[in-house]
């Protein structure tokens, strides 16, 4: 992903369009603030650097494993040396129909935070699982695809259980990573909470509490933000007008929109083109 200094990554650059993976080592450099329409995982290897993300940063070193969503903007700034990190990218095509809802794999996605500490024993697992995935990738031998999703599957099983591990709510995680997930997979239609909780089987008292809890922000908050990123998305790497993406990423009035926009993401939507 460093090979040219852009605003936005496709997936089908990197991946082919049968199989929604790659998984690669890179140098990383200093980057700006940019997003990809995959979800990523990077393992750094070496090196240090600050992680910048659209509110906030927190410092890289070794051994860290960091989830980035889909349209979610991220950059880097080194502050020695190289960043070496391995980098997995893919899209959620690659679990469609293989689970039940209650059951995503994605739900680390949407309750990690940000620099969270790993045990040594889940860090070591989880390198070993990255190791895999990068042998059965090079080798690619038969039925290596199924040996790959299955080993995501079981680096990102590592991933939850270690962001569940000591909370007194952790029985609501898969639950909530299955709400989020539809959210993330909806956001742009006109969805409420009551209905999300409705189709995840849950309570809309009970998920509207666990959803604050999780994400920090009420049902509204979140899924306008959701709404704001892709419209970026949308302004940074299309042509379309205004009014097109207005409508595009859930919103049903212009004059709305616009304020709303500029209320999230600080500044106007056309100020976003390039």
């Amino acid at each position: 992903m460093a090979a040219n200094i852009k605003t936005h990554y496709h997936l089908a650059e990197y991946a082919a369009a049968d199989f929604p993976f790659r998984i690669i080592d890179v140098e990383e450099p200093s980057l700006p603030l940019h997003s990809h329409d995959f979800y990523e995982i990077f393992l750094v290897r070496s090196g240090s650097a600050m992680h910048m993300l659209e509110h906030g940063h927190h410092r890289l070193t070794a051994g860290d494993i960091v989830l980035i969503n889909p349209f979610e903007r991220h950059g880097f700034h080194l502050n020695e040396g190289p960043l070496l990190i391995t980098n997995i990218m893919f899209s959620g095509d690659l679990f469609t129909n293989a689970l039940s809802p209650l059951s995503t794999p994605l739900a680390p996605f949407y309750l990690s935070a940000r620099g969270h500490t790993y045990a040594r024993a889940e860090r070591t697992a989880a390198i070993a699982i990255v190791n895999a995935m990068q042998d059965e990738f090079s080798a690619a031998r038969a039925c290596y695809r199924n040996a790959i999703a299955g080993l995501l599957m079981q680096l990102l099983a590592v991933i939850e259980r270690s962001f569940s591990a000591g909370r007194t709510d952790r029985s609501a995680v898969g639950p909530m990573g299955a709400v989020l997930a539809h959210i993330d997979a909806h956001f742009t239609q006109n969805i409420t909470l009551r209905m999300v909780a409705d189709i995840c089987g849950l309570n809309s008292t009970y998920a509207s509490e666990q959803f604050k809890r999780f994400t920090g922000k009420p049902f509204k908050q979140y899924l306008i933000g959701k709404r704001v990123q892709y419209a970026i998305h949308l302004l940074e790497t299309t042509k379309e007008n205004v009014s097109r993406i207005c409508a595009k990423a859930g919103f049903n009035d212009i004059a709305n929109f616009e304020r709303t926009f500029k209320r999230y993401a600080g500044r106007p939507p056309l100020s976003f083109r390039q």
